[in-house]
Formats: C-alpha cells, structure tokens, sequence
C-alpha cells in the first residue's frame, strides 16, 4: 500500500513540475498566471488573487495552466517558450532523477529518483509528441 501511495505522489509531482515549468517560463516572458491545475486541486485568479478551488474538469485532470500576456510584443516567441516550459521541466527533472538514482546506487531513495525520472520522461514524450488526443499536446501548439 505504501508503494502506491508513492507512486501516487510521485505522479503528482511530476505534473507539478511540469504545469509549474509552463507557469515559470510564462511568468518569465510577462505573462500572469490565471488558472493552474493539477490533479483534483486548482488555483484560479479571482480579483487579482489566486484562490484555491477544487478542479471539476475530467478533461484537465492530468494539469492545466492558463497563462495571459500583458501585451502583445514578440508575443509568437514568448508563447513559444511558455509552452515549452512544460516539457523542458519534465526532461530536467527525470534527467536529475536518474542522475540521482545513479549517484545513490541501490537504496529505496534511489528508486524513487528512478521511478521519477521514468515518469518525467513519459510526461516529457506524451506532452512533446505533437497529438491532438482530447486536447492539442504542447508539442503540436
């Protein structure tokens, strides 16, 4: 039982890191965040604040994030790298799993990094791939 509840959270925290990845390299190119969602949580702008409400979407379950330009200036390239961000965190967080796995040798901590890195790296090819399997992936936008 244990074991599947690390996985369980293991799973959400590499989508974590990957909706943050898009929130950061969003916030990095003057965009405000608007609505981030992972799993059943969501956090939402009202009134100029994030507030926290529960996600009731089946379809964004596996993680959401609306990012809002403040202007339209080079606006192809900074939308460009906000969707990027996503993948690129999913590929630098299992590329420190493993190496982290690899640095610990056989430890139930060094599982857990590669248990990481095998989930980052499968959010990294199901997000970059370009598909359009409910929603458009961010290698097709």
């Amino acid at each position: 039982m244990t074991a599947l509840l690390d996985l369980a959270a293991l799973a959400f925290a590499t989508i974590l890191a990957h909706e943050c990845g898009h929130a950061l390299a969003g916030l990095l190119n003057g965009m405000r965040c608007d609505l981030l969602i992972i799993g059943p949580f969501c956090l939402r702008r009202v009134r100029n604040r994030l507030k926290p409400s529960w996600n009731r979407s089946l379809l964004l379950a596996g993680g959401a994030v609306l990012m809002l330009p403040s202007d339209d200036c080079n606006l192809r390239r900074r939308i460009t790298w906000m969707v990027a961000g996503g993948p690129l965190a999913s590929l630098g967080l299992a590329a420190a799993g493993y190496a982290i796995h690899r640095a610990l040798g056989q430890s139930a901590a060094s599982q857990l990094c590669w248990f990481t890195a095998i989930l980052s790296a499968g959010i990294f090819l199901a997000t970059a791939i370009p598909s359009h399997i409910g929603l458009p992936s961010d290698g097709l936008r």
